[in-house]
């Protein structure tokens, strides 16, 4: 399961709102989040969820959460792809 280019794009928006400093759209795949990235704390990740659940109209069981799905770029997108597709 994978996102869709507009999917995508919505989730890199959304970072870029969340992380102003960053470069999102340079990111691979294995661009670490989670203890990479200073700013990506418990803060940061319920802001990054609810906006998750805004953008996309969907609702976030958080006990389907697992901190490897924020262990990196390619992780979060695959999360974001199994969270819309629920």
């Amino acid at each position: 399961m994978t996102l869709s280019s507009s999917q995508l794009n919505q989730l890199t928006n959304i970072l870029q709102q969340l992380l102003p400093g960053h470069a999102i759209e340079q990111w691979t795949d294995d661009t670490g989040l989670i203890g990479d990235i200073p700013e990506f704390d418990s803060m940061m990740l319920t802001n990054l969820l609810t906006a998750i659940e805004d953008v996309y109209q969907i609702e976030i069981d958080e006990a389907e959460l697992s901190m490897d799905d924020f262990e990196d770029w390619g992780s979060l997108q695959q999360l974001t792809a199994r969270l819309i597709h629920h």
